[in-house]
């Protein structure tokens, strides 16, 4: 028997040979290859309910915006602001936002999350958007800031009612 077809040319997070090596049973999803369960959909499901669950979401965007030679972290936060409502240049360092982008009209393109610290802001894009929001963010902020799509990092998601105590 050969492989699933609806895994071929699937991509690959960081985290695919720690899951893969524990068992994980794998599903097509945004065009990447990520685990569907692990002991069970049922069980991890009510885990996570009652207590917690980490998920692999390492296939969504994360984008670092660096300034350009001559910009400053602030120029490049005043660009971003005029593509979504967010302040942007009024975020602390390893501070985090959720945020909307906007197109011309005001209306919403996409959601995100922006982080800052010194040197950059990091976006996570919606893994299935990445490449459209990618675009419309270089289109209005190419001028002041280098793009880079990170797929080297891996990224976790602890959810549930306990996940703020571990």
């Amino acid at each position: 028997m050969g492989e699933d077809p609806n895994l071929q040319n699937l991509r690959r997070t960081p985290l695919y040979p720690l899951y893969a090596q524990h068992g994980a049973k794998v599903a097509p999803f945004a065009g990447f290859e990520l685990p569907l369960s692990f002991d069970g959909v049922i069980s991890e499901h009510l885990a996570t309910r009652t207590s917690a669950g980490l998920f692999d979401v390492s296939h969504m965007g994360i984008v670092d915006l660096v300034p350009k030679t001559g910009q400053s972290l602030e120029t490049v936060s005043r660009a971003l602001e005029k593509i979504t409502p967010a302040g942007i240049a009024d975020l602390g360092n390893d501070q985090l936002q959720y945020a909307l982008l906007t197109n011309a009209h005001g209306g919403i393109v996409d959601d995100f999350i922006v982080s800052r610290n010194e040197s950059r802001l990091r976006l996570v894009l919606n893994a299935s958007q990445t490449d459209r929001d990618l675009a419309y963010i270089q289109d209005a902020m190419h001028e002041v800031t280098e793009i880079n799509l990170r797929q080297d990092l891996a990224q976790v998601a602890l959810q549930g009612p306990e996940a703020e105590a571990i």
